[in-house]
């Protein structure tokens, strides 16, 4: 297909590189933003029959005076997308659902028992949904890209960005899961940990996913542990037992 040549506002074009170089980053990984460069972009442009020249983009009174500059808007569009999609969230409260729908949250006993149930369910679910994508890796991969950059305005805007990427989902998993699971449970932050413990708590689950994502597959197996309750083994993902001990770590019943 002869890509399609025509007039675009810089805006639009602008734009239309950006997803074109976080396309690329998805697809191909990132060896510290080299593999993401404007010719490769226009290529994949060009792929899906987008015409774009180099010199409409790239020099002085351009999109970007260099390189660096489109491949550190590339790298923010990324943190941009990446915080604002929600897909993680959705498919965990999913599968905590479907426990709730058989719960017994009468009784202190019911809650517990569907406390652990929500932990080892919900924890693998939390967990497969962050890391089987390439989303979360990637975002991983960019922070380790920004943080080893020489300390120059560009850098230091994209390590701001990324603070406040992580700052975005940690309030949501505070808004929308962790906080209503409190109450729902009739749990309550230890007083040492308060007043900020559930931010902490939110914090400390998401380095723990870092972790497990870092390590890859050797870490996403299961470890079989006997119900306390039925008696019946039943399988625990790693990162579920690491949520267990830091639930337990931060919380008690009321």
């Amino acid at each position: 297909m002869q890509p399609k040549r025509g007039y675009r506002r810089l805006q639009e074009l602008e734009l239309m590189m950006t997803r074109a170089g976080v396309e690329l980053l998805l697809r191909d990984g990132i060896e510290g933003a080299r593999n993401i460069t404007i010719p490769r972009a226009i290529e994949h442009l060009g792929s899906v029959g987008v015409a774009v020249s180099k010199g409409s983009v790239l020099g002085p009174d351009r999109i970007w005076r260099s390189q660096r500059a489109y491949q550190f808007d590339v790298l923010r569009q990324f943190i941009s997308d990446a915080t604002s999609s929600g897909s993680e969230i959705a498919q965990t409260l999913t599968a905590v659902e479907l426990v709730l729908l058989a719960a017994d949250l009468e009784t202190l006993a019911g809650r517990r028992k569907t406390l652990r149930e929500l932990i080892r369910v919900g924890g693998e679910a939390n967990f497969r949904a962050m890391t089987e994508g390439r989303t979360w890796t990637s975002w991983l991969a960019v922070w380790a890209t920004a943080a080893t950059q020489p300390a120059d305005e560009l850098s230091k805007a994209l390590l701001g960005q990324l603070g406040q990427g992580d700052d975005q989902m940690i309030r949501d998993l505070q808004d929308h899961v962790y906080g209503p699971m409190t109450e729902i449970f009739g749990m309550k932050l230890r007083t040492e940990f308060e007043p900020d413990g559930l931010t902490l708590f939110a914090a400390s689950v998401l380095s723990l996913a870092d972790g497990f994502a870092l390590r890859g597959p050797g870490t996403r197996g299961t470890h079989v542990r006997i119900n306390p309750y039925d008696g019946t083994p039943e399988p625990w993902h790693p990162f579920s037992i690491g949520l267990e001990a830091l639930v337990v770590q931060f919380f008690e019943p009321i």
